[in-house]
């Protein structure tokens, strides 16, 4: 279990970066059967009944300095996610399976976003801030324990969400303008592969 557990869908750094940015649903872990006290009266809370949401997609004709900009946006959010989804999942699961697979989420995503930051700051692109898609299929995961919640985050992270991963990743390998991103790109993809193995092998398992 690991020592600290997860606060918010956003990185401190991330926070930083978007302070002046419109303020979104905070995700914060707490009782899997009541609703966040913090969370803005506006906003219903998730319940695991509801239907999937879907994270907005890149589009398949963007190209060149178009899908640079998407590719960047799109793929840090998606780490964000996987990340704070897979800190929460160590927290809350008890299955061994599913944390052993989280914290390989952790390591690896933790690793290609800093990787892709740092990309970013050479281009000087600023942070994009999660996804309302994101948060919410977030709050989903953080409203649901036990054996729910290890389907909902192996089939929503483990295999959804790396899904859409790849097909960015390969979209911008074949057809970004950016080389340092395409080589970024062309080099994740395999890791992403491996994670999306590892997913619906753990999904059968679980069914």
């Amino acid at each position: 279990m690991t020592s600290s557990r997860p606060t918010s869908f956003r990185t401190p750094r991330t926070a930083l970066a978007l302070a002046a940015a419109s303020v979104m649903l905070a995700a914060c872990v707490g009782s899997p059967n009541h609703p966040d006290p913090a969370m803005p009266k506006s906003v219903a809370p998730a319940t695991p009944a509801m239907a999937p949401v879907m994270a907005p997609v890149v589009p398949p004709t963007a190209t060149g300095m178009q899908l640079d900009a998407l590719f960047v946006d799109r793929a840090l959010q998606n780490g964000m996610l996987e990340v704070a989804a897979s800190r929460l999942a160590l927290h809350r699961s008890r299955h061994p399976l599913v944390r052993e697979f989280a914290s390989h989420m952790v390591q690896d995503h933790t690793t290609q976003g800093a990787i892709l930051k740092q990309l970013m700051s050479q281009r000087g692109d600023v942070a994009a801030a999660p996804s309302p898609a994101d948060e919410a299929v977030f709050e989903r995961l953080r409203m649901a324990d036990g054996q729910t919640f290890d389907q909902m985050y192996v089939q929503l992270i483990g295999v959804a969400a790396h899904e859409e991963a790849l097909t960015l990743y390969r979209q911008q390998a074949a057809q970004g303008s950016d080389p340092a991103l395409r080589d970024f790109a062309a080099s994740t993809i395999p890791t992403l592969e491996q994670h999306e193995r590892m997913a619906q092998a753990l999904d059968a398992r679980l069914r």
